[in-house]
């Protein structure tokens, strides 16, 4: 009966164990802002997202944009020299201060402010220079030419004169242009009602996740506790209980990890190629999320090895104290006592 009992209080143990050493893992990854906002600069994701923005956006838009005459290449190298991955950094991480308290039940309400307004004069002196740079290519405009401009809704083609093209610039294409990017995007929970429907109840287990790290781990000593009292307290019975405990115990997250991370990384490609994104965006969404979930499972390995080599140790003490008790010799031996006197 009490064989019994061990065995069922060390399985709810070594489910106590896995459970609290997954959702800790959890919780200083995946939902740890500060984590993730290291994770996007380690990855260099504020040099690669312009580019890769862009190359989403052309997915489904025409390439011509306001009559300006822009291909798929030169729209990339605008945004990429229009964009700083500082001011990228900043509103991305401010962006994550807002969301994750939503995302994980601390927060009730989200408000993002995204401000491109800094970028608009630079992006006026770069378009104004890309452009320039295409019409000096071109021959001079006749005066029937230079007469037809107005009317011509696109980039002409031919070069105005100098005074003509600064007008054009700034009457055709600059001012609509820069008019439709607003000085600043404001994105709340207000502003998507059907999604925020749908992550209200993964919202209330999200809220639940630290409760039930502090009970999991509270349930875990107690159960170490009782597992210990149930063995004699000679030293050496009492240090290999203790090793036995901590190998078994790393043992079955140790090995479930190695299984898991193979399945996950092979499932990943499957799952990112339902989004239909474009192959570069796709192969950088799949390396930056390989990533997290390397660090993830480096980390529980890392634990658990250091768990069960912590155990070892103590089972290589215990036939050091095994030894050592034999060796010692027994003061109340008759060979240990002193000769009678005669």
């Amino acid at each position: 009966m009490k064989r019994i009992f061990i065995s069922c209080l060390f399985s709810v143990f070594v489910f106590l164990f896995s459970s609290v050493l997954y959702l800790y893992n959890a919780n200083i990854t995946f939902f740890n802002k500060e984590f993730i906002k290291t994770r996007l600069l380690e990855e260099g994701v504020y040099q690669q997202l312009p580019s890769l923005g862009m190359d989403y956006f052309l997915e489904s838009q025409d390439l011509s944009l306001k009559g300006l005459p822009l291909g798929e290449t030169d729209l990339k190298d605008l945004a990429q020299s229009s964009i700083p991955p500082d001011w990228l950094q900043n509103q991305t991480e401010r962006a994550i201060d807002q969301i994750f308290p939503y995302l994980l039940g601390q927060s009730d309400h989200f408000q993002i402010k995204i401000s491109p307004q800094p970028l608009k004069k630079d992006l006026s002196f770069k378009l104004e220079k890309f452009l320039e740079e295409k019409l000096s290519k071109k021959k001079p405009c006749t005066e029937n030419e230079v007469r037809n401009l107005a009317l011509q809704p696109s980039l002409p083609d031919c070069r105005p004169p100098e005074e003509v093209l600064n007008q054009l610039f700034s009457d055709r294409f600059f001012t609509h242009l820069l008019e439709e990017i607003p000085d600043e995007i404001i994105l709340s929970d207000q502003n998507f009602p059907e999604i925020t429907d749908h992550l209200a109840t993964p919202r209330e287990v999200m809220r639940l996740i630290p409760v039930l790290i502090n009970f999991s781990f509270g349930a875990l000593v107690l159960t170490f506790i009782f597992l210990l009292l149930l063995f004699p307290k000679n030293l050496k019975s009492f240090t290999r209980w203790i090793s036995t405990v901590l190998t078994s115990a790393s043992i079955t997250p140790l090995i479930f990890s190695f299984l898991v991370v193979n399945v996950i990384f092979g499932l990943l490609p499957q799952l990112l190629a339902k989004l239909s994104l474009p192959p570069l965006m796709n192969n950088f969404l799949l390396s930056f999320i390989k990533s997290i979930l390397n660090q993830f499972f480096t980390n529980i390995q890392t634990q658990t090895l250091v768990i069960f080599l912590l155990g070892g140790l103590l089972f290589i003490v215990s036939f050091f104290l095994k030894s050592k008790t034999k060796s010692q010799p027994n003061p109340l031996s008759t060979s240990n006592q002193p000769p009678p006197l005669s």
